[in-house]
């Protein structure tokens, strides 16, 4: 530990520095002012869904829940439909 102490003194790195430890390819996506918390938790929760279980649920959900205001999101036009397709996974199936 004294090692390390003396490379990040070399380095002018301060103790409480070397603690934050921040990966450079994660990001976060700000969530859109126009949502509310509990639409946020329904986008989320589909996504994982469509990450689940592929582009054709995604394509059944929207086809069966044509007209529920609670699922306004998945029709391609909304604005939080985007904000849908941020949280699939990058692995999810197609």
């Amino acid at each position: 530990m004294e090692k390390i102490d003396h490379q990040l003194a070399d380095l002018k790195i301060s103790k409480s520095e070397k603690f934050e430890a921040r990966h450079p390819n994660v990001c976060s996506v700000p969530t859109p002012s126009s949502a509310f918390p509990a639409d946020v938790a329904v986008i989320k929760l589909t996504a994982q869904f469509v990450t689940k279980n592929g582009r054709q649920f995604l394509t059944a959900i929207t086809e069966r829940e044509q007209g529920n205001p609670k699922l306004e999101f998945l029709i391609p036009a909304h604005p939080l439909f985007t904000y849908l397709l941020i949280h699939f996974s990058p692995t999810s199936k197609s």
